[in-house]
């Protein structure tokens, strides 16, 4: 996406520069290139899940990781202005026919593997890991998607948005041209080579750091800032971009050091000839020329909207010429007079969105009559419904066959995936129908600890002094434990044991509160940790706040009842991540930490042999004292 080889050498490797606050643009209003978030958030497994469902179900891992970018920008003091990709045009053919072409050997691959699954043939593991993985290809965003952030969550919280009316690269520079923003964050390299001042990028939200391209300070020294800024369009169309394809052999190096001196009017017909002439044996595409003029003449004259609304070139056309002549295409083709007039008033409510359709929420699943009469009209659990006549249960993945049992025993089943599908099977010749929403246990996004239990005393927070004294009081945490909370799982357990030997389980963090359920006051310990995942930089607990804050780590709750003092099950004790309704391998690492307190008479002497970071691996050496000794033992769990 961009120009190629931009941010690393044509910058001088400015994307190895220091990450730096993002209140360093307190105050200021920073316009968004929204479209390429969406692009880089949506490509996960859960996302896919949800999208290629039968019926499909909102995304709302991706919504949740917008709100958790603006959230953050937000307490950082910077006022977000979200810019979306308007029409497609033209210009951007081939870089769409390459994306096609890869749409459609992931859509006839999960077709495929669905005809398998109806036709009787073995499928395994291994065929639904590699299907998912075309799945993820297939995740895009649609206009329910936008529907979804714009209608259900921008337009009520009154936040600023709009739509270019076609690239959203494009209406950032004109916009800050007018005033109206003062940076970009984005990670199209094209903003730079259309000229913008500021640019905000590799954007950490974790951290709420980011890097940034100053267009006076991060061109001093530079090959791209050897070049007048005329010609910067140039430059980035013969090192490559989604316009033109660069020259094969063409690098930076070459490009700077042996063609860029030849050039004079640095026209698409003098670039073919002093190519030809100095690397006599790379082949220039064919129409190159043509090609190269209309791209430069995009990046110069790409169509954006003024402040009153009016379409425009972000430069001057030249004398006599059209937008045709210039760019390639004729916007104005493109766009009628409502569609301009809709883009101008940033209304997504108006009469047609980009690419002429109509912006409209996502049509989520709800009950009906068979599956449950008490709760008719009620959004349903994620999952809760599947059309297996399409997608047989052979070919879902174990994570959506938990979530549909779930949905109607209020757990889900502990056992190994034959017997998962076993389940499922006889529940469907059974009719189970599926629970009220409130009875079933930890829906990702809607619940949270303060929906199940209240602190007994308001007024007390969080106890991070006295967690081992605590935790030794509270039952041991045997072999019966375990049992109660996972299946037989033993890659579940093996990355358990890593989590806690390489010190994911920050025990720094370990904290109590003395609470009582909602629903009888029974006297419960509430013990919250943070558990830093293997495989990612940024989460979200949906157990935890009602806003989307990103954090370190998952939290974990782990609840026990006070009289008993025997851990409680989900709802009550329950991981952050998406499989943390009961057993997930962040719980169990908690679960095997607890045993490590209880084993281990001297607080210091624990903390001491715990790693303190995720960073350091240093090992555990209390003997004995992990679930390594209950894999060990118990080879059923192999």
């Amino acid at each position: 996406m961009g120009t190629s080889d931009l941010w690393s050498e044509a910058l001088g490797n400015i994307n190895k520069q220091p990450s730096v606050p993002f209140t360093t643009a307190g105050g200021k209003i920073i316009g968004i290139d929204i479209s390429v978030w969406l692009h880089k958030n949506i490509h996960t497994d859960l996302n896919a899940q949800c999208l290629l469902a039968h019926p499909p179900y909102p995304p709302t891992d991706l919504v949740t990781s917008i709100k958790c970018l603006h959230n953050n920008l937000v307490k950082a003091g910077v006022i977000p202005y979200y810019v979306f990709d308007g029409s497609r045009h033209p210009m951007k053919s081939v870089a769409r026919q390459q994306r096609d072409k890869k749409l459609e050997k992931a859509r006839e691959h999960i077709e495929n593997f669905y005809s398998r699954g109806r036709n009787g043939e073995i499928i395994d593991e291994e065929h639904r890991i590699e299907a998912l993985k075309y799945s993820r290809d297939l995740a895009v965003p649609t206009i329910e998607i936008l529907g979804e952030i714009v209608l259900n969550w921008m337009k009520p919280a009154g936040i600023n948005y709009c739509c270019a009316p076609f690239e959203a690269e494009h209406q950032l520079i004109q916009m800050e041209k007018d005033g109206r923003i003062q940076g970009i964050m984005t990670e199209d390299g094209d903003a730079i080579i259309l000229g913008a001042n500021k640019v905000y990028f590799k954007v950490d939200v974790l951290n709420s750091k980011w890097k940034i391209y100053d267009a006076i300070l991060s061109t001093r020294d530079t090959p791209l800032g050897s070049v007048e800024k005329i010609h910067w369009p140039a430059v980035g169309n013969i090192l490559g971009s989604d316009y033109c394809k660069r020259v094969k052999g063409m690098g930076v190096k070459r490009c700077f050091e042996k063609l860029l001196p030849r050039l004079d009017t640095f026209t698409g017909n003098e670039i073919e000839q002093t190519i030809k002439s100095i690397f006599p044996r790379f082949v220039v595409p064919e129409n190159f020329v043509a090609t190269f003029n209309k791209a430069v003449g995009l990046f110069k004259h790409c169509p954006v909207l003024d402040l009153h609304g009016n379409l425009l070139p972000l430069h001057p056309l030249p004398p006599d010429s059209s937008w045709l002549e210039s760019i390639g295409f004729d916007p104005i083709s493109l766009l009628d007079k409502s569609i301009v007039d809709f883009l101008a008033a940033s209304k997504f409510d108006g009469p047609c969105f980009s690419n002429g359709g109509s912006l409209h929420k996502f049509n989520i699943p709800i009950y009906n009559a068979e599956e449950n009469t008490m709760a008719l009209g009620c959004t349903l659990p994620r999952f809760a419904r599947l059309n297996l006549d399409i997608v047989p249960i052979v070919c879902l993945q174990t994570n959506v066959l938990q979530c549909w049992i779930t949905a109607r025993l209020g757990y889900p089943y502990p056992g190994q995936r034959h017997e998962i599908e076993r389940v499922m099977k006889a529940m469907l010749e059974e009719k189970i129908k599926i629970l009220e929403p409130e009875k079933v246990p930890i829906q990702i996004g809607q619940w949270q600890v303060h929906e199940i239990l209240r602190p007994t005393d308001p007024n007390v927070d969080w106890d991070f002094e006295n967690y081992f004294k605590e935790i030794r009081r509270m039952n041991v945490v045997d072999d019966a434990v375990f049992d109660a909370y996972y299946s037989r799982d033993a890659h579940n357990f093996e990355r358990a044991f890593l989590l806690v030997q390489s010190g994911s389980v920050m025990v720094g963090s370990i904290c109590f509160k003395y609470c009582e359920a909602l629903t009888n006051a029974k006297p419960v310990t509430l013990f919250r940790l943070m558990v830093v995942p293997s495989m990612k930089s940024t989460v979200i607990s949906a157990n935890e706040a009602s806003e989307a804050t990103a954090k370190q780590g998952y939290s974990v709750y782990l609840c026990y009842d006070s009289t008993t003092k025997k851990p409680l099950l989900y709802p009550f004790s329950c991981c952050g991540c998406y499989d943390g309704r009961g057993f997930c391998s962040h719980l169990l690492a908690t679960l095997s930490v607890f045993r490590l307190i209880q084993k281990c008479t001297d607080q210091r002497t624990f903390e001491k042999a715990m790693p303190p970071s995720p960073i350091d691996l240093t090992p555990i050496l209390i003997e004995g004292l992990t679930i390594k000794e209950y894999i060990t033992r118990n080879n059923k769990y192999k």
